[in-house]
């Protein structure tokens, strides 16, 4: 648990942009139609939905009956946990997310960081189940996080490499 929380803090750290990617693929796998909304239409990145609820464990999310049983999951199943969580409460939210054309990515964002009780079932337990209910491959998330982590680490490498270059064009020679 310890190690998986230090990444998402640490300096030069990757993990929550990995982690965010890999629940963007999660919810494309689960339902098309509501990834399309939120990452094609809304252009919602996917760290803008994972870092507030992995970061702080669903703190801020969920009614503490909820959020105790969660974590006592989260410290016997590890970081999937995390995935079945979101992928869970963003189903639940699927009806509201679709229900508007004119729909915004931050009234999106607002419901999903503070669902009304409607949303989630009647008692911890249920919820519970739910989130082991939801179809996740675990073995395609361990499959895809080095994949994942390559190509972030390619394209942050080229983007600091192109800066050093561009800041070294702009740089004026020293008259003598």
């Amino acid at each position: 648990m310890d190690n998986h929380l230090r990444g998402y803090f640490a300096v030069n750290s990757n993990q929550m942009a990995v982690d965010a990617k890999l629940l963007q693929k999660a919810v494309e796998t689960a339902d098309s139609a509501l990834a399309k909304k939120l990452f094609t239409e809304l252009r919602m990145d996917p760290v803008e939905i994972a870092r507030p609820w992995f970061a702080a464990l669903f703190v801020n999310t969920l009614p503490n009956r909820y959020l105790y049983r969660v974590w006592d999951v989260f410290i016997c199943d590890g970081a999937s946990w995390l995935f079945r969580v979101a992928l869970t409460l963003l189903l639940a939210s699927k009806a509201y997310i679709m229900s508007s054309p004119t729909i915004s990515a931050s009234d999106v964002l607002d419901y999903l960081f503070r669902p009304p009780s409607q949303v989630l079932p009647g008692d911890a337990d249920t919820f519970v189940a739910a989130c082991f209910a939801v179809k996740l491959k675990e073995d395609e998330l361990r499959k895809l996080r080095p994949k994942i982590e390559s190509s972030l680490k390619q394209q942050t490498g080229s983007t600091s490499r192109l800066i050093q270059i561009k800041d070294l064009r702009s740089i004026t020679p020293l008259s003598s």
